[in-house]
């Protein structure tokens, strides 16, 4: 349980990744007693917006918020947050742009790799924001329904009573997580390069979990993570994956989740021989 606690505990988890030179993002930690520090030291860290604020101890999205991109709009969220929050310790870390990814291991061994593609609605020329929403959320799971992240799309000039035009697609809530609306792709694992396998492994054999979800950010997930031409990110990592996630990809064949679960009692009996 004790590597699960560090797991989950998001800036003891980076700070160990950043020891180990596994790339992730550039972060400081934040309390509420310093926010009258916060411009120098995001400057002395040389954090470069937009940033992401998460809180330390979080799961679901809960409480994460992206595209943040002066010192006056990360003052005025805490402003808004400091009367219930004022105990609570948060990381701003720099935003790193591509797609999301859940990797899934047991007993260090690759089980599963999904991507979580960002909530979206497409507009039909007469009805609101908040009504295609709705109306959306109405053929999807509680757990599974699009929340929206209207400090994100108020900055793009989007509210809840606006009328999209017809055909125009736009992200909801870019915070890409299963509980805030995201839908799931299934990523064979041939596709993913094996270096980036590799590192993967590696990470699991730093914080010598059993099971555990690591989560990416890559534009293209094909290409090794040591090419500079592409991203590849260490956003966070979970002693608790979610496994239902692993086979909601509507395209798979239906005994897809049997095959999951197989996969990982097979991991779990290798280990206990």
């Amino acid at each position: 349980f004790k590597n699960i606690n560090i797991l989950n505990n998001k800036i003891k988890a980076k700070t160990i990744l950043m020891k180990h030179n596994i790339p992730t993002s550039k972060f400081i930690k934040f309390e509420f007693d310093n926010i009258d520090t916060l411009y120098n030291e995001l400057k002395n860290n040389n954090i470069k917006y937009p940033v992401v604020l998460k809180p330390m101890m979080g799961h679901k999205g809960y409480g994460v918020i992206t595209n943040i991109d002066n010192i006056d709009e990360i003052k005025n969220i805490f402003n808004k947050k400091k009367n219930k929050n004022k105990k609570k310790i948060y990381i701003i870390e720099e935003q790193v742009e591509g797609s999301n990814y859940r990797f899934y291991l047991v007993n260090n061994k690759l089980i599963d790799v999904v991507s979580r593609i960002a909530p979206n609605v497409t507009g039909d020329g007469f009805s609101t924001l908040e009504e295609l929403i709705d109306e959306e959320n109405k053929n999807r799971a509680f757990n599974n329904r699009i929340v929206p992240n209207y400090f994100y799309l108020n900055k793009i000039n989007i509210y809840k009573d606006t009328i999209l035009e017809n055909n125009l697609n736009i992200i909801v809530n870019n915070v890409v997580n299963f509980h805030r609306g995201a839908t799931i792709k299934h990523i064979p694992i041939k596709n993913i390069h094996i270096d980036n396998i590799n590192i993967i492994k590696d990470i699991n054999n730093i914080f010598g979990t059993f099971v555990c979800g690591i989560d990416i950010i890559s534009n293209d997930i094909s290409k090794s993570y040591k090419n500079n031409n592409y991203t590849f990110n260490i956003i966070e990592l979970n002693g608790n994956p979610h496994d239902e996630i692993h086979w909601m990809d509507k395209s798979l064949d239906k005994n897809y989740k049997n095959k999951f679960i197989q996969k990982c009692l097979e991991e779990y009996f290798n280990n206990h021989k």
